[in-house]
């Protein structure tokens, strides 16, 4: 319908007292809101408020737990409002595109950050959720990056780095929302000579002098073969050689529980008080009871039980058989459940399993009901696990790392794989066949593993070399174009 067409929806609509558009909008999504602007001169220009994309930037936050504090709102024109409010779904709908094309995604912007310090490693990159910030490692040193967001160029220098004390390497990196203060969580693994260490910082970006904080005491384990294997913004879970140990950081409690000889856990997921566990190359889910806590002040090291209250295993089966078998399970890959314990019928936990179909990279995408108030007589939870979809992907098995994957919503997930040098992305709907396609990431060196994604910005941050080969800079890559950009926008 043309903006001015005189017709009944016309007149119905701008009859309207104001304030009732304004509640309409609030219940819209910035989709639908955009193809409302095309029905009425009123809905063209009501559709502009800035406060209305203000109210739809902090919902999507909001639901994403995307670190709103990345995006200063009272400074944002209106179309750059739009422009991130809408980024996610242009993002995807861009993905579906190409796939019936040449399914080659070339990003309309590039950005580098190359800092002073030519020794600079560039490690275990992490984007916090929303893609304006990074977060990387260099050798014991944490850093926190400014990549920009619509025009904003990215900055040379670190806004924020601490040095972890003692630390012979920085291990691993994970992120998650906050829950008890508007800051983000920074979950770093390190090693020392002869411990492994955990450490929860949180920090607030946006403010004009950032700095990294420490959460709770630093957790300690004797020995360095351990891993985390789930996180959440309460729990860590560490995997050990005989053992693995789970530790509440927000009150300081911990247990541990023995590991079975020959089955080594690959992941956990907490969701209302139950443990879900995913063990390497098992084609099985299994659920058992949160054990009791213990104070971690009153012992050395975490009290051990010999095994876990197991109340239900279900088999990993492929999407539509339930008699074929997942092949080689390595992972359960969600890596955004939000940092929440909390499943509802509304927000389900998903659960994405990594998996060998004939040489080739497959996701099986599971949803899983369980009962928000588990019965404690029976200590049981009434509990479902479905497959509601498959991606299914042209990349090598054998040569898969940097895996991510979102849900964009209830139907929708997004799914990134690293395959040598090539970075395939991917779009499956609930019962429906998947899309895909490649993202081009110019100069991403055979098996690179400090690639990261963001969904809901479109963008990916890559190390790649410098162009006389002695160390590494950080392309930031954006796929999705910005309003009133034209598409052959130069490199800067």
């Amino acid at each position: 319908m043309a903006i001015g067409d005189s017709n009944s929806t016309d007149k119905c609509f701008s009859a309207l007292p104001t304030d009732i558009l304004f509640n309409i909008l609030e219940f819209l999504s910035p989709h639908d809101i955009l193809r409302l602007r095309q029905v009425s001169w009123k809905s063209f220009h009501i559709t502009q408020e800035r406060s209305i994309w203000i109210k739809l930037l902090q919902q999507l936050c909001s639901e994403h737990d995307i670190y709103a504090a990345s995006f200063p709102l009272a400074d944002l024109s209106l179309d750059e409002l739009e422009n991130i409010t809408t980024a996610g779904r242009r993002f995807t709908l861009r993905i579906r595109r190409n796939s019936v094309l040449d399914q080659i995604i070339c990003p309309l912007y590039i950005h580098t950050i190359q800092s002073s310090n030519v020794d600079e490693e560039f490690e275990n990159m992490r984007f916090l959720p929303g893609g304006r910030f990074l977060l990387t490692t260099n050798e014991r040193v944490l850093k926190l990056w400014d990549l920009g967001f619509c025009a904003h160029p990215p900055s040379q220098d670190a806004l924020a780095f601490i040095e972890i004390p003692d630390a012979t390497a920085i291990v691993g990196l994970r992120t998650r929302a906050s829950h008890t203060n508007p800051g983000a969580l920074i979950i770093v693994s390190s090693t020392t000579s002869c411990e492994f260490c955990v450490h929860i910082f949180q920090i607030s970006p946006a403010a004009s002098a950032p700095e990294f904080t420490l959460l709770a005491p630093v957790l300690v384990l004797p020995g360095t073969e351990y891993g985390v294997i789930g996180a959440t913004s309460r729990h860590i879970a560490v995997a050990g050689p005989v053992s693995t140990v789970l530790w509440n950081f927000i009150d300081d409690t911990w247990v541990s529980w023995a590991r079975t000889p020959g089955e080594f856990e690959d992941a956990v997921y907490l969701c209302n008080d139950n443990i879900l566990i995913l063990h390497a190359a098992s084609p099985q889910l299994f659920i058992a009871a949160v054990p009791p806590h213990f104070p971690r002040s009153s012992s050395e090291s975490p009290p051990l039980i010999q095994s876990l209250d197991v109340l239900h295993v279900f088999p990993l089966c492929r999407f539509g058989d339930e008699a074929d078998s997942l092949v080689q399970c390595v992972s359960g890959v969600t890596l955004v459940f939000h940092g929440r314990e909390l499943g509802t019928e509304d927000q389900p936990l998903y659960i994405d399993i990594l998996s060998d179909e004939c040489g080739k990279t497959l996701f099986t995408h599971f949803v899983i009901q369980l009962a928000e108030n588990p019965s404690e007589s029976t200590n049981t939870a009434v509990c479902s696990i479905a497959a509601v979809g498959e991606t299914v992907t042209c990349a090598l098995y054998h040569l898969s790392h940097s895996l991510h994957l979102e849900w964009l919503d209830r139907e929708t997930v997004q799914s990134f794989v690293v395959a040598g040098n090539t970075l395939h992305v991917g779009v499956s709907d609930v019962g429906r066949e998947s899309v895909g396609g490649i993202l081009v990431t110019p100069g991403l060196q055979l098996n690179e593993r400090n690639v990261d994604f963001c969904s809901f910005s479109g963008r990916v941050c890559a190390r790649v070399p410098l162009d006389d080969g002695d160390g590494y800079k950080v392309l930031v890559l954006d796929y999705v174009e910005r309003k009133g950009d034209h598409l052959n926008v130069g490199v800067a």
